[in-house]
């Protein structure tokens, strides 16, 4: 059993079917409403959402249980902030690649790349927040390797205060 899960999906909709000022939220089989955050990440030419991210924290989960969530149309509403890549270092949030390429060491840190270089955010509301950041790969003496490189993608679920990282 679980609680508290973090869950993030994408989502298509027909022209016309949820408009720029619509809000959803999710709906579980047992009727419990979940507030969802929608990341809109392309229109129809009308202005009506096409495609979205959407992200929510389900309450709970019992142990091999599936759980099925309708999406509801809902009154528009205000998300109540926001996190920085500040707020996840402040909570210790600290990630890395290592490779061994011809018996030298290389790495990158996604966390010293979220305090220094350029990030693109991805996702960005009360639920989650995802960030991006890429950087060379470098020996234990600082110096870059040539062609390679790591991406990170860092989401960072604010109320479960849960990370995930893709590398």
């Amino acid at each position: 059993a679980q609680s508290g899960i973090p869950v993030t999906f994408g989502h298509v909709f027909a022209v016309g079917a949820l408009l720029a000022n619509d809000a959803v939220i999710g709906k579980l089989a047992d009727g419990t409403m979940v507030p969802l955050q929608v990341d809109v990440k392309a229109r129809h030419p009308d202005g009506s959402i096409r495609h979205a991210v959407i992200s929510a924290v389900v309450p709970a989960l019992a142990a091999a249980q599936t759980q099925t969530m309708a999406l509801v149309k809902t009154s528009p509403y205000t998300s109540t902030g926001t996190a920085a890549p500040s707020s996840l270092l402040a909570s210790g949030f600290t990630a890395s690649a290592n490779v061994t390429l011809a018996g030298q060491q290389y790495s990158a840190s996604a966390d010293e790349l979220l305090k220094s270089a350029n990030v693109t955010t991805w996702l960005s509301g009360a639920i989650a927040n995802e960030w991006h950041v890429s950087g060379p790969l470098k020996n234990a003496q600082g110096a870059e390797h040539p062609h390679l490189s790591a991406r990170f993608a860092i989401r960072y679920y604010t109320g479960s205060k849960k990370a995930r990282v893709d590398v």
